[in-house]
């Protein structure tokens, strides 16, 4: 298997993110926004103050956990990758 790319790791990474915030609204029961909906359908990229902003309305706390699986699978990322 061919190893990932910057750019595919990111967009693994930009999943996750959606992908928990949408489990936020699904499990709060809140509407999302058009703006909301613009960042689960991947048309924008979540920032920071987004995802705090959608916790609150939510009433969850979001958070993404990194863990390291074994040392022969782990890979450490280099500057400039």
């Amino acid at each position: 298997m061919a190893d990932l790319t910057k750019d595919d790791r990111t967009e693994l990474f930009l999943l996750e993110v959606r992908g928990t915030v949408a489990t936020a609204f699904q499990y709060s029961g809140e509407v999302p926004t058009v703006d909301d909906w613009c960042i689960l359908r991947g048309v924008d990229d979540p920032t920071m103050r987004q995802i705090g902003e959608i916790a609150g309305r939510t009433g969850f706390n979001i958070s993404l956990a990194l863990s390291q699986v074994s040392a022969r699978e782990a890979t450490p990322v280099q500057r400039g990758e």
